[in-house]
C-alpha cells in the first residue's frame, strides 16, 4: 500500500470480524493489530445513540430488566455485575440499565447511555429525574442523609410498558448531602470531610486582622465579628478596702506600697466546746451565742417512734435485720403502696438468688408508653402447666385456655381448639394458612415443604429429581413421577412449594369441579388428559375456581401406549 495519509484514507462504512487496526508496539519494536471482535467484546454501540456492554451476572439471582447496576468484578474474560445500592459506596456508581432480564450465570445487555424500553414506568411522569435507589431499584426521591446521589436517567413515557433514557451513568453527579450546621473541610489526604460549623448565627468576619493585643468580638448589632481592644487597661495609683458588718480594716489607702490588714471582729461567743449545743447564728453567718444542751439519742433504736424530716439517703448501705430468719415488712396505710419510682430508667425490683450472684429484675415500662395500670394476681397457686392469663382489666389467673394472636413459637402438647391463623414453622417442614383467601399466584393453605435446589417461579407445579425441583412435563417419566410441589415463590428453602393444599396456579387449567392432570405444558396442570403415546397420565388434584386448585398429587401415573 503506497504511502497516504489517514486523512486520505477510505471510510469503512460498516465492518466484519475480518477488519484490523494496526497498532506498534514500541516494548516489543513490532506492529499487532486489533481486531473488531476485540474492539466489541464488552463495549458495544447499539445503535447511533445507545452505548452497551455486556456483563456477566453471578450474583445467585436473576437480575430484572430496568435495574442499576455496578461492575462488580471479573470472571476470566467476562465483566461481572451486581445491584447498585446507594448505601453502600462499594456498589456505587452505578454503571448503567439491564435492558432485559439476565438469569444467574447469564450474560446481558447493560445500556450506559440511550433508551431502555417496554418498563413500568407508570408510578412516573414524563421528564422525571431518576436517582439510584437501593437494591438497583429506581427513584424520583432524591436521597437524603449518608445516602450516596446519582442521577442516572429520565422518564421518556410514563406507562405500563414506558421508557427511560439513561444518562449520568458511573458518576456520581449532584452535590453531597450534609447535616444541617455542617460545612466541607479538607483533611490531612486531600479528603473533604463534614465538620460542625461553630459561627452558624454570625454572617459576616473581619475585615482584617486587627492590631496586636486585640481580641475578636461581636459587634454591637450582633450580625458581625470583629477586632476590639479589651477596656481596663491603665494604672492603679491608690488601693484601699473599707471594714463591713464583723470586719476591721487598717493600713489603707495603699498609694504607693504598703499593706492593709482585715480583722475578724470578736462575738459575745466564748471560746471552747459545747456539748449538744445550742447555737445562734447572725446573717454574715457568725455564731453570736451558744451554750451546752441536754444529751440526746445515741442510736436510731433508742427512737421508738422515728419519723423523717427528708428523704432516706442510704447510699450504698443495706436495710437488714439482725433477727433470725426476721421479715423486712412495709406496710401502706390505706389504699397506699409500697412505690419503687424510676429515674434515668423505670422503677425495677431485683430478687436475688441466695449467694447474690444472680437476680431476676421486675421493671417497669418506659414513660414513651404512658401505661398505667393494675395487675392483681390469682388467689391460687395454679395447676400444673397452667399459664397466666389477664381477664382484661388486669385480673390474672391460672388457666389451660388461652388465645394467641401473632407468632406462637415453641412445642405445643394437647390438642388446639380455635383458629390458627399464621405458619406453624418447622426445619423443612411447615403448615402454612392465610388471613385472605387464596388469590395470587403462588399463594397457598396447606402443607409446605422447603428444601432441595433451583430457581422456580411462582404458581408453577415442579417434581424433585436428584435434589433438584424441575418443572413437571406429561411427555416424559422423569418429569412426571416423583414428589410433586407447587412452587410459592422463587427460592425452595425460603419460599417453599405447597406438596398438599390449597393453591393458586400461575395458570388456568380448568373449569371449577376438573380433574387436573400434568400437563405437556411445562410446570403446568390441564383439566385435559394426555392422550399422546409415550405421554405419562398422572392425577395431581382438582381445580375450584379459575387457578384455584386443590392440589393432592397422586402416587400413580400411567404411560399412554
Amino acid at each position: 500500500m503506497a504511502n497516504s495519509k489517514i486523512s486520505e484514507l477510505t471510510e469503512l462504512t460498516s465492518a466484519d470480524s475480518a477488519d484490523v487496526l494496526a497498532i506498534v508496539d514500541a516494548s516489543a519494536s513490532e506492529t499487532k493489530k486489533i481486531s473488531f471482535a476485540n474492539l466489541t467484546s464488552s463495549i458495544t454501540v447499539g445503535s447511533a445513540s445507545e452505548l452497551q456492554f455486556t456483563g456477566k451476572n453471578n450474583t445467585g439471582s436473576t437480575i430484572s430488566k430496568g435495574k442499576a447496576v455496578y461492575i462488580s468484578g471479573a470472571v476470566g474474560n467476562d465483566t461481572t455485575i451486581a445491584l447498585a445500592d446507594n448505601a453502600s459506596a462499594s456498589t456505587m456508581a452505578a454503571f448503567g440499565i439491564v435492558k432485559a432480564d439476565i438469569a444467574n450465570g447469564d450474560s446481558g445487555i447493560v445500556v450506559m447511555s440511550g433508551s431502555v424500553s417496554s418498563i413500568n414506568t407508570a408510578a412516573f411522569s414524563e421528564g422525571d429525574e431518576l436517582y439510584v435507589s437501593t437494591s438497583g431499584d429506581l427513584t424520583t426521591t432524591k436521597p437524603t442523609g449518608t445516602a450516596l446521589i446519582q442521577k442516572i436517567a429520565k422518564v421518556a413515557k410514563a406507562a405500563a410498558s414506558g421508557s427511560i433514557v439513561v444518562a449520568g451513568a458511573g458518576r456520581t453527579n449532584d452535590i453531597p448531602n450534609i447535616a444541617q450546621n455542617y460545612i466541607w473541610k479538607g483533611n490531612a489526604s486531600g479528603v473533604p470531610v463534614a465538620v460542625e460549623n461553630k459561627f452558624t448565627e454570625l454572617t459576616d468576619t473581619p475585615a482584617s486582622l486587627g492590631s496586636a493585643g486585640q481580641v475578636v468580638s461581636v459587634n454591637s448589632g450582633g450580625t458581625a465579628l470583629e477586632f476590639t481592644t479589651v477596656a481596663g487597661t491603665g494604672t492603679v495609683t491608690s488601693v484601699d478596702v473599707s471594714g463591713g458588718t464583723g470586719l476591721t480594716s487598717s493600713g489603707g489607702p495603699v498609694t504607693g506600697s504598703g499593706t492593709i490588714t482585715v480583722n475578724l471582729d470578736d462575738t459575745a461567743v466564748s471560746a471552747g466546746s459545747y456539748t449538744n449545743a445550742s447555737v445562734t447564728v447572725d446573717a454574715q453567718g457568725r455564731l453570736t451565742a451558744a451554750s451546752s444542751g441536754t444529751a440526746g439519742i445515741a442510736n436510731v433504736v433508742e427512737d421508738t417512734s422515728p419519723q423523717l424530716g427528708g428523704n432516706l439517703d442510704v447510699q450504698a448501705r443495706e436495710i437488714d435485720t439482725s433477727t433470725t430468719n426476721g421479715n423486712i415488712i412495709l406496710t401502706p396505710n390505706g389504699t397506699g403502696f409500697v412505690e419503687v419510682k424510676g429515674n434515668t430508667n423505670p422503677g425495677a425490683v431485683r430478687l436475688n438468688c441466695e449467694s447474690n450472684s444472680h437476680g431476676v429484675t421486675i421493671k417497669g415500662p418506659a414513660h414513651s408508653a404512658g401505661a398505667t395500670y393494675t395487675l392483681t394476681l390469682p388467689d391460687d397457686d395454679g395447676a400444673a402447666n397452667s399459664v397466666l392469663k389477664s381477664d382484661g382489666s388486669g385480673n390474672l389467673s391460672f388457666s389451660n385456655a388461652f388465645n394467641v394472636t401473632g407468632d406462637l413459637t415453641g412445642n405445643v402438647t394437647g390438642n388446639v381448639t380455635g383458629d390458627v391463623v399464621g405458619n406453624v414453622d418447622g426445619t423443612e417442614l411447615e403448615i402454612q394458612t392465610q388471613t385472605t383467601a387464596v388469590y395470587a399466584a403462588g399463594e397457598a393453605e396447606g402443607t409446605v415443604v422447603k428444601f432441595g435446589t433451583g430457581t422456580l417461579v411462582a404458581g408453577q407445579v415442579y417434581t424433585h429429581a436428584s435434589g433438584a425441583w424441575v418443572a413437571v412435563d406429561a411427555d416424559a417419566s422423569t418429569t412426571t413421577e416423583g414428589l410433586l410441589g407447587m412452587a410459592l415463590g422463587e427460592s425452595p428453602t425460603t419460599n417453599g412449594l405447597l406438596v398438599h393444599g390449597v393453591g393458586y396456579l400461575s395458570h388456568d387449567p380448568g373449569a371449577a369441579g376438573d380433574v387436573l392432570y400434568v400437563h405437556t405444558t411445562e410446570g403446568e396442570l390441564s383439566a385435559t388428559q394426555p392422550s399422546t403415546t409415550g405421554d405419562f397420565v398422572r392425577v395431581a388434584g382438582y381445580c375450584l375456581a379459575d387457578n384455584k386448585v386443590f392440589f393432592s398429587p397422586s402416587q400413580d401415573f400411567i404411560e399412554v401406549g
